[in-house]
């Protein structure tokens, strides 16, 4: 299970952390930070939102097209001539139950960042003791009113009543199922958010703000709801797994496993001080820029035409280029003084801002012969994706392997001073003057 968060809703919460920084270092305000990372979120994700929308529609459709059929097989054949006949239409028409998922799409989106949102947003200090408005402390539930000793979360129940709302218009028409997967959902999120922490519940009523202002745009501009096409099998036929994969691996590997090796293999002794500094250091980076990379990103993907994919390819090759950029060239190498254990730095980071700038001109430069190389050059750019992904695979293991050294002399020194043998003697004189010089040449850091 720990595996399985690290993939799919720790990468999130990686985004969460990244926007909400940069929010609240503009607006200064955490609960207007809040807001603020409710808003973005919801705009980002907003593509997702409508693909699912459409592909829910679509199976709606399909089903309230063939229920007639389905029912009148219901009603005059039983047992396995049933099953065979109803098995036979299901082929007739293309369908297979399983897409029936499809109708709960929204509903299975809003899970894993509903989980993200819970882990992060509950875990955010500058929470602790800020008001807003009436609530007077976003770290804890609003209690806004108290009756002979009893409080009541008044945050909540609005946050549902706005869900219920948006509910109604998104579902008008639309069948009993759905209504009752909808309220039932808003009455679920209220239950799990009704003793959560204020600034959380905030959060996910602007969430919920957001949904009915966009059913609200729906109903007065109709010919705006719901237009974007299917992307069909000719299109994802089209598109060349390799020109996305690559870019994911190599930037899943580099941000993930190598980077992190370079940090722990330039002082292995401070960073294997515990047992768990493997699953922290480096399984657990490994896994979250997996799952950024090779899960989120491929949902992204499977969610967006052919024009939008190659858009987002080229995002990822530019990532890439910045990321190999930044890492490998001395020239933007800066002095960051001395990281510790706990990965805090002894001092401020402060760039030179000349550098800076021929960062970003070096990197746009970068960026745009690789826009070239993917739209004329796709051949080319795949066999040098290819040479930089097996070459980063090569120097993590490369760095990996002083790491591993380290780890099984520090293993065998523990078992053989378990076992009361140590690998080199000390030798001590009986009859002349023994001195022994024991000396700490640096603290371990944390």
């Amino acid at each position: 299970m720990e595996v399985l968060y690290n993939l799919f809703i720790q990468p999130i919460v990686l985004i969460y952390d990244i926007l909400f920084t940069l929010i609240y270092k503009i607006i200064e305000e955490p609960a207007l930070a809040v807001l603020g990372l409710s808003v973005v979120v919801n705009f980002i994700v907003l593509p997702l939102y409508k693909k699912a929308e459409i592909l829910q529609k679509a199976e709606q459709e399909k089903i309230k097209r063939m229920q007639p059929y389905l029912d009148h097989i219901r009603k005059n054949f039983s047992g396995d001539e049933r099953f065979m006949m109803q098995s036979t239409y299901y082929r007739i028409e293309h369908y297979n139950p399983i897409n029936a998922l499809k109708e709960a799409g929204p509903l299975f989106l809003q899970i894993p960042f509903f989980m993200a949102a819970y882990s992060y947003i509950s875990g955010i200090t500058i929470l602790n003791g800020a008001s807003f408005g009436f609530i007077k402390d976003l770290s804890r539930p609003d209690e806004l009113i108290n009756i002979a000793g009893f409080s009541i979360n008044i945050l909540p129940i609005f946050m549902t009543a706005v869900n219920i709302v948006s509910g109604m218009i998104y579902s008008k028409g639309g069948p009993i199922r759905q209504k009752i997967q909808i309220y039932g959902t808003a009455l679920i999120f209220l239950i799990l958010l009704y003793s959560s922490p204020s600034g959380l519940v905030l959060y996910w009523t602007m969430n919920n703000l957001f949904s009915l202002g966009r059913e609200i745009y729906y109903v007065v501009k109709p010919s705006c709801k719901k237009t974007t096409p299917v992307c069909d099998e000719d299109d994802i036929s089209e598109h060349g797994i390799l020109e996305t994969l690559l870019p994911e691996l190599a930037l899943s590997v580099l941000l993930g496993f190598y980077i992190p090796c370079t940090v722990i293999a330039s002082s292995p002794i401070e960073f294997t001080v515990t047992d768990q500094f493997q699953s922290e250091l480096l399984y657990y980076p490994t896994l979250v820029f997996t799952g950024l990379f090779l899960v989120w990103s491929n949902v992204i993907i499977s969610f967006i035409d052919k024009k939008k994919r190659d858009i987002f390819n080229i995002l990822l090759w530019c990532a890439l280029s910045v990321a190999i950029t930044n890492q490998f060239t001395p020239f933007f190498q800066i002095d960051t003084g001395a990281l510790y254990a706990d990965l805090s730095f002894d001092k401020e980071i402060i760039l030179n801002p000349w550098i800076t700038v021929i960062n970003i001109l070096c990197c746009l430069l970068i960026c745009a012969a690789l826009t070239y190389l993917y739209m004329k050059k796709k051949t080319l750019l795949i066999k040098i994706g290819t040479v930089i992904l097996l070459s980063i695979i090569g120097i993590s293991f490369d760095s990996y392997r002083p790491i591993a050294q380290y780890i099984s002399t520090k293993n065998n020194t523990t078992k053989n001073a378990d076992n009361g043998v140590w690998n080199t003697p000390i030798t001590l004189t009986r009859t002349g003057k023994n001195v022994v010089v024991m000396m700490l040449d640096r603290a371990i850091g944390g």
